[in-house]
């Protein structure tokens, strides 16, 4: 599996294939992880750009944590075509 980030019962995965040869940010519930057939919602296609990584806006530092009980954002740090400067952007994950 490519790169995960978990929001409590949510999975997100960063996925590239010969139709989205930059990639696609994918989307699923815990619950419908667990079968062999998974049903992934694409949140976010990567067409102009190179992915680099993503990390969560720490709880601490989002007003919508819910007192740091849950991840609400995320930073996406992302290439513009081939460009060396990295660009950071938030990304809500509600």
């Amino acid at each position: 599996m490519g790169k995960n980030e978990n929001n409590q019962n949510s999975c997100y995965n960063f996925w590239k294939n010969g139709s989205n040869p930059k990639g696609l940010w994918h989307h699923t519930t815990m619950d419908s992880y667990k079968p062999v057939e998974t049903k992934w919602e694409s949140v976010l296609n990567l067409d102009d750009w190179v992915w680099k990584g993503s990390r969560p806006l720490p709880c601490a530092r989002d007003p919508l944590s819910n007192n740091g009980t849950r991840v609400t954002r995320a930073l996406l740090s992302l290439l513009r075509g081939g460009a060396n400067a990295i660009h950071l952007r938030e990304f809500d994950l509600l």
